[in-house]
């Protein structure tokens, strides 16, 4: 027997990797989610993630949910291109902010009226389709993830009304913690059954403390970012219904 006829044998008794199973939206939905889990492990924000694939107009758009807020994205968490934070693209209630069960929120695109293509989770919950452990480090050991190449300090022309937007509102702030502090209590806060009721200030401490350290650190478009996801907060709050 040549070695070519015995490596074709070997590769005929391999175990067939799941992904190559799949249609490609799952497929695509299993690679994010797999890039997303390793980022936000690596940056110590490890919790329930969900990842929607939806169609769109020029084709299939990643759009991830978290447990902590709607959609949150951590200064050092990199994301994959064409993936997008829920809250960034619709209207997420402020009672489901915190949840643990994130495939829920990701119902709201729906709601908009996209059409889900896939939808995958890391945790028992809404998520019909959970990525095992062991589906995860299958990904990551073999490389065959999404890469994560944009970071929140990505942004687009920055004017300076925009930055004295973001200013303003750490001035206005009742309170301004620490970014480190702000994001465990923010953490602590996970709920199951019922949000608690300091759940959204913790939240929107977590966002100034964030804008503060970006302006800081003069990482303006970060800071721009994240005073957009504060004014969303204030337009839900004022607006429940």
């Amino acid at each position: 027997m040549t070695e070519v006829e015995r490596q074709n044998i070997k590769q005929q008794d391999e175990p067939q990797s799941f992904i190559n199973t799949l249609s490609m939206p799952e497929a695509l939905a299993h690679r994010a989610l797999s890039s997303l889990r390793a980022e936000f492990e690596r940056t110590g924000w490890a919790q329930p993630l969900a990842v929607a694939v939806v169609r769109v107009e020029h084709g299939l758009l990643m759009v991830y949910a978290t447990a902590d807020g709607a959609s949150i994205w951590p200064s050092r968490v990199q994301l994959p291109e064409d993936m997008t934070p829920l809250a960034d693209l619709v209207d997420v209630p402020p009672v489901l902010w915190g949840s643990t069960d994130p495939a829920v929120k990701l119902i709201c695109l729906a709601h908009a009226g996209l059409r889900i293509e896939a939808l995958l989770g890391n945790s028992e919950g809404t998520a019909l389709v959970v990525q095992t452990a062991e589906q995860h480090a299958e990904l990551q050991a073999t490389g065959d993830v999404l890469p994560a190449v944009r970071s929140r300090s990505e942004g687009s022309d920055i004017e300076p009304s925009d930055v004295t937007r973001a200013e303003r509102l750490v001035w206005d702030a009742p309170r301004v913690l620490d970014p480190e502090e702000a994001g465990k209590r923010l953490r602590a806060l996970r709920w199951t059954d019922s949000q608690p009721a300091a759940y959204e200030a913790a939240h929107g401490d977590w966002v100034i403390a964030e804008i503060a350290s970006s302006l800081a650190n003069q990482n303006l478009a970060s800071a721009i970012y994240l005073a957009d996801q504060a004014f969303v907060q204030l337009h839900d709050n004022e607006n429940p219904n």
